[in-house]
């Protein structure tokens, strides 16, 4: 059962990480009280040290660049 068809068969009285797209529906329900907690965004990026470039202590001293990021996820 996903989290979306839990809060509304009562299964559970709270969730966390609604879809975006699911949210409109979830609203619309009148049987569904909702609270928007706005908060910030941690991202993690995990990084193998033993593929080029990354494997040069050079470029990961160096300061990032445009377009860094993606070259390295290739």
């Amino acid at each position: 059962m996903t989290r979306i068809m839990a809060l509304r068969a009562g299964e559970i009285d709270a969730a966390q990480r609604i879809p975006m797209p699911d949210v409109d529906g979830l609203r619309s329900d009148p049987a569904i009280i909702g609270y928007e907690v706005r908060v910030p965004m941690i991202r993690h990026v995990a990084v193998t040290l033993f593929r080029k470039p990354v494997n040069d202590v050079r470029v990961r001293r160096g300061r990032p660049r445009k377009g860094f990021m993606p070259r390295m996820a290739k």
